[in-house]
């Protein structure tokens, strides 16, 4: 019985141990990457509210013949790709920017994606897509987050040089690249 107890007292002080450090990590990831394109800014943004191109250069249509786009309602729009689903909502737009939130599985980001001329008379747009999101206080969440913060910038990186490459281009990206 007192080995029973002595292992119910570890596990509820590793517990309350791991929980204490975990909040002292941040309670949300924020990733932003930018790049720029060579195209005007009404383009880059028409683009960008076109959510039924975007199979044609989003890394998560690593297989756009498998890819499937549905309309889920008033600013809601559903991806699919191989069993799995990408969950836009909330979308809203204004002159500079396009705003949504996105789920995946149980990840749920704030993201907001801004084009933005470089000078008056400029060709040239800036594409920033910034990504929030919130983590719930268990200590496995707030791990996840520090050990999430890197590949969430290689993946909007990867989203912005295909973007870059598919709106210079005027042609869709072959996967894999």
């Amino acid at each position: 019985m007192k080995y029973i107890k002595l292992f119910l007292v570890s596990v509820l002080s590793f517990f309350v141990l791991f929980t204490l450090i975990g909040l002292l990590f941040p309670s949300h990831i924020k990733t932003v990457k930018a790049i720029v394109v060579n195209k005007e800014k009404k383009q880059v943004l028409d683009e960008l509210r076109a959510q039924a191109r975007w199979v044609n250069w989003h890394p998560f249509f690593y297989d756009p013949t498998h890819a499937r786009i549905e309309n889920a309602g008033e600013n809601k729009v559903v991806f699919f790709c191989n069993g799995n689903e990408l969950r836009f909502s909330d979308i809203r737009s204004d002159s500079n920017s396009l705003f949504f939130t996105m789920n995946a599985g149980s990840m749920e980001a704030e993201d907001q994606v801004m084009a933005l001329p470089i000078s008056s008379d400029s060709t040239q747009t800036q594409v920033m897509w910034s990504e929030t999101e919130q983590l719930k206080w268990y200590p496995w969440e707030r791990f996840r987050g520090l050990l999430l913060e890197r590949s969430k910038g290689i993946y909007l990186d990867t989203a912005l040089h295909r973007f870059k490459i598919y709106i210079e281009s005027g042609r869709e990206i072959i996967p894999g690249n």
